[in-house]
């Protein structure tokens, strides 16, 4: 088969909220929070808030593995000070090119993060956007609110929808202006994840129903299916693959 490479996703720790409720009884994204926790994904705070764009920054930087250095001739953003700790979390988003400045050149970290707006971001950090898998419908086909996605988004969002890593809000719409919510991110998250191998190990003779993300050690696959996609993350070692079919994009650093 044609293997679809992209960008690598270490999914490795993120920032966010957890709500008091959650140790009072579980809630629709427990599975989600815990898989995250248990490959090294911290969430604190409330998970019922909007995350900003300074939280999914934060977020997608370490998910994919972007670190300090490597930023050094970003001149900033107007409403980020240099000395702000989040300067050089802007510049590295800046320089992967998925996060862009407005029209006066601000970085908006405090904004709340739409729907639309975290399809387009993980879509361009990813480099999915222009990666559509099979025949991916427009937006307005697979969302009764479809019309109401901007053109900046269309393709993120059909490129992110066929994929499955996002779902419907109440009534199956899309609501592309509504907020993300940080629970909603722990969730997308894990359906980024799926399978998380976290050493080094040979693997035979098996089929993964969805995605597998490699974060360590060296891994071999041998004469095995993966009916998603698979994720090599900067942090992984030396990964082969021998008669190994995988049916959506491999994505590697």
């Amino acid at each position: 088969m044609k293997v679809k490479r992209a960008i690598t996703a270490l999914l490795a720790l993120v920032l966010f909220a957890l709500p008091a409720a959650y140790a009072q009884g579980a809630t629709w994204y427990d599975g989600a929070v815990e898989k995250c926790g248990a490959i090294g994904i911290v969430l604190y705070g409330d998970m019922d808030e909007a995350a900003t764009r300074a939280d999914i920054v934060a977020a997608v930087n370490i998910a994919l593995g972007y670190r300090y250095g490597g930023a050094d001739d970003f001149s900033g953003f107007d409403d980020i000070p240099p000395e702000s700790e989040l300067f050089e979390q802007f510049a590295l988003a800046h320089a992967a090119g998925y996060v862009r400045g407005d029209e006066k050149n601000r970085a908006n970290p405090d904004r709340r993060v739409s729907r639309c707006e975290a399809a387009a971001m993980l879509a361009r950090a990813l480099e999915i956007e222009a990666l559509p898998r099979g025949a991916a419908e427009e937006p307005e086909a697979v969302w009764p609110d479809g019309d109401d996605i901007p053109a900046w988004g269309r393709g993120a969002v059909a490129a992110m929808t066929e994929r499955g890593y996002f779902k419907g809000t109440g009534g199956a719409n899309f609501a592309p202006q509504a907020p993300l919510t940080r629970a909603q991110l722990a969730v997308l998250l894990d359906r980024v994840l799926g399978e998380a191998i976290m050493d080094s190990r040979v693997i035979e003779n098996q089929v993964f129903d969805g995605n597998v993300t490699v974060i360590g050690g060296d891994v071999a696959f041998i004469d095995v299916e993966i009916k998603g996609s698979l994720l090599v993350t900067v942090s992984a070692g030396e990964v082969s693959l021998v008669n190994t079919v995988i049916y959506g994009d491999y994505i590697q650093k």
